[in-house]
């Protein structure tokens, strides 16, 4: 007679259970809290920014510093845009001259 052995799988108590879930739910609320404190320290930032120019400061405050502080915080200017536009432009020629290039398949 050929008896298989019947290995026995242990299931994880409800003590293991509730402590797995607790694990799993802490990561996302520690990002959460993160994208809080980054949210709160942009939002003081900007208030602050705010109570400087607003205190006569900005008479301290040169343009290209203002443009900066706008740029760190992930802003773009107009400067910036017309910047990405023109490269645009200059890809979309590039582009258009690589696909000349190629063969056309509309002749068969």
């Amino acid at each position: 007679m050929n008896r298989r052995k019947q290995t026995k799988k242990t299931k994880p108590s409800s003590k293991e259970k509730v402590k797995k879930v607790v694990d799993q739910m802490r990561e996302p609320f520690s990002l959460l809290q993160t994208l809080k404190d980054e949210g709160l320290s942009n939002a003081v930032s900007y208030l602050s920014m705010a109570a400087q120019m607003a205190s006569g400061a900005s008479k301290n405050l040169a343009l290209p510093q203002v443009k900066e502080v706008f740029r760190s915080l992930g802003f773009a200017t107009r400067e910036d845009l017309d910047r990405l536009e023109e490269r645009l432009d200059q890809l979309e020629e590039k582009i258009d001259e690589a696909l000349s290039d190629l063969p056309s398949y509309e002749e068969e």
